[in-house]
């Protein structure tokens, strides 16, 4: 069975960069988690959320 793949301060980046809004928050816990899955890894580190964060920043700045 799966567990519950992120971390406690991953949540928090998640929440901070999403400020609740959901479709913000599902792109970023996607590709985080695609990430810690590429990575062969079984949780989601802040390391991996903030990576993910920092990204969608800047191409959401690189469109706008």
């Amino acid at each position: 069975s799966i567990g519950w793949p992120f971390e406690e301060e991953a949540l928090r980046i998640l929440y901070e960069y999403s400020g609740g809004v959901p479709r913000s928050a599902l792109r970023a816990a996607e590709f985080a988690y695609a990430q810690m899955t590429d990575l062969d890894l079984r949780s989601v580190s802040a390391e991996i959320m903030t990576a993910v964060t920092t990204e969608l920043q800047i191409d959401e700045h690189a469109t706008t």
